[in-house]
């Protein structure tokens, strides 16, 4: 199976979109794929040809040989057909060839749409807002009418929500930086410009479209609990199985062997895995995301009054303001209307007496220890007791206790006698990127039950 994206496309796939016409190469075959759009026959050479004329008599920039860098300066007709052939030679279109029509049809290349459509999405997420709202609905409806005979359908398309959802968050972070980093460069506009368009379109794009509809209109905390209850229903024996053999039916051909069955396992656990963290972990993430956009707003704003403060000369003002003194016939002294000396900051003396470094004074308090009471001891005493238990060096000597002479185990095979076990399993997980802890901890995609609880299994393991 094939691993690798240049193991599906032609060696020099990019090259078109890396060279001297980059920019025109784009445009050109976004126009090709937008007028293949929604059609699934192929298109005759005269056709596309057409398409290619008519954009490239508009064009408005000098147009390159793609292969000698030289200005073109065949017709445009010849130069369209070598852009035909250009594309064609480095996979971004394909050709069919009727022999008994003696005619050429073309289509675009399924990787050159899906790269296409990639990179038409990327412009469109900088010139108008994104709506989050709709992935974590999306995910809410699923499970609310799940259907265990739809169930593999399901959950494929709400593994796929979700990680969208989640790359879309993990990327807004760096949009927004990069929005008023761009905004803040843009040497065409005065700081006062600049201002208006960060108060109007930054909070209008950014914080209106994005955060108020998905931390306020339609926050995931609505459906959070109802997603990860249904989750956990679905990973109930007689649900799980009845998943698994639906799975078995559609991917498999209902043939039922060990193989099948743990692919079939496999797929429910991480996807379902994946789906529950993210929403277990969505609010801290959001809020995090709204941490880190308050932060570069608010370094935003410093710098905006900090332009806008350029804006005006204020040393050319006090030289100025000198010049016009020294020009002055009335002289100007600490009866005047100027008044220099009544600011404090000036006097007769000021020109040539030194500076005296002043000290700060020292001061000396005595600490009074005011007697605890007994009560007050013994609650404290408790209290470090009750902490100690779940400190992170008696989690550890509970995990090697765990392990004994072996060198791993997982969860599930541990012997866990009460609650305060259980506390330490979970612990263990939280404490392992400790430096000071002997044991590492790598999570399985598996789920136990103890205690009535549903535990998220992993493998913990002796230190090297």
């Amino acid at each position: 199976m094939s691993t690798n994206f240049f193991e599906f496309v032609n060696e020099k796939f990019f090259l078109p979109l890396t060279g001297i016409n980059k920019r025109l190469n784009y445009d050109l075959l976004c126009l090709i794929n937008l007028k293949m759009n929604n059609e699934m026959k192929q298109f005759p050479r005269d056709e596309v040809l057409s398409w290619l004329v008519d954009y490239l008599e508009n064009c408005p920039s000098n147009i390159y040989d793609d292969e000698s860098g030289e200005i073109e300066s065949a017709d445009i007709k010849t130069i369209a057909s070598k852009k035909l052939r250009y594309f064609l030679k480095y996979g971004w279109v394909v050709d069919e060839n009727d022999n008994k029509l003696l005619k050429t049809t073309y289509q675009m290349d399924s990787n050159a749409i899906i790269i296409l459509n990639a990179m038409e999405e990327i412009v469109k997420n900088d010139t108008r807002p994104v709506e989050y709202t709709g992935y974590v609905y999306s995910i809410y409806s699923a499970l609310k009418n799940f259907q265990t005979a739809h169930s593999t359908d399901i959950v494929e398309q709400m593994y796929k929500n979700t990680k969208e959802l989640i790359d879309r968050l993990r990327g807004l972070n760096v949009s927004i930086k990069k929005y008023i980093r761009k905004l803040l460069a843009n040497e065409s506009l005065t700081p006062r410009e600049i201002l208006d368009q960060f108060l109007v379109e930054y909070q209008d794009k950014v914080i209106l479209k994005t955060f108020d509809n998905l931390r306020i209109k339609d926050n995931p905390a609505k459906y959070k609990h109802s997603i990860i209850d249904k989750i956990k229903s679905l990973f109930e024996r007689d649900n799980f199985s009845n998943m698994v053999g639906e799975y078995i039916n559609k991917k498999k051909n209902g043939i039922v062997n060990e193989e099948n069955q743990k692919e079939a396992e496999s797929f429910f656990r991480e996807a379902l895995g994946y789906v529950l963290d993210q929403f277990n972990d969505i609010e801290d993430n959001l809020e995090n995301l709204n941490k880190r956009n308050t932060k570069y707003a608010t370094t935003a704003k410093s710098k905006i009054a900090f332009l806008l403060n350029e804006e005006v000369d204020i040393e050319g003002k006090i030289i100025e303001l000198l010049k016009n003194i020294a020009q002055s016939d009335d002289y100007v002294d600490d009866m005047g209307l100027f008044s220099i000396f009544d600011f404090g900051k000036l006097d007769e003396n000021s020109l040539y007496t030194p500076r005296i470094r002043r000290r700060n004074a020292t001061s000396q308090l005595d600490y009074v220890i005011d007697p605890v009471a007994e009560v007050e001891l013994k609650k404290s005493r408790e209290k470090f007791i009750n902490e100690t238990k779940f400190n992170c060096r008696s989690i550890d000597k509970f995990i090697s206790k765990q392990l004994g002479e072996r060198n791993s185990m997982t969860a599930s095979q541990m012997n866990i006698c009460d609650s305060e076990d259980l506390i330490k399993v979970f612990l263990a997980g939280l404490y392992s990127q400790n430096k000071i802890v002997s044991y590492s901890i790598t999570y399985n995609q598996k789920v136990f039950y103890c205690k009535d609880k549903l535990i998220t299994d992993y493998i913990v393991e002796k230190k090297k």
